[in-house]
């Protein structure tokens, strides 16, 4: 399967997963994985956004790059155990104050081949850091999710 959006004729899309098996806290294993998208398909989902954790302290291999080097084997996976379920590459950004340099060296997790990058904070109170990061992102013509 190659790297073009293909949009399913039906059926629902989900935005944030944590599918690809053993690169953070979600699925560690294949076999973990194949059960979700199952329960996703009973559910009415046909495709997700593989957004594992990615920033400079947290899970700081989880590049673009090996993101997207991962899906070709679950996508094996899928097919080997005959589900139809499309898979897109991305991650979910925690933001921080290193985020823009993050950005910078190892290039931006978009969902799929678009210009939608999920970001996330973890606080009781909103930093500039992430105003900052996010106002990087729309000058720069992405659009945070």
């Amino acid at each position: 399967m190659d790297d073009q959006l293909h949009i399913p004729a039906a059926g629902r899309i989900d935005l944030h997963c944590h599918l690809l098996p053993g690169i953070d806290d979600g699925c560690q294993t294949v076999e973990q994985s194949l059960a979700c998208v199952r329960g996703w398909i009973e559910q009415g989902f046909a495709g997700s956004a593989c957004t594992p954790h990615v920033g400079p302290s947290w899970y700081p291999h989880n590049t673009p790059d090996n993101i997207h080097q991962r899906l070709p084997e679950l996508r094996r996976a899928l097919a080997g155990a005959g589900l139809e379920y499309q898979l897109w590459d991305g991650g979910e950004v925690r933001l921080s104050a290193e985020t823009m340099e993050w950005f910078s060296y190892w290039g931006l997790p978009t969902l799929g081949p678009g210009r939608c990058v999920l970001v996330d904070w973890w606080g009781d109170e909103w930093p500039e850091f992430c105003t900052d990061a996010c106002q990087f992102l729309l000058d720069n013509g992405y659009q945070p999710i």
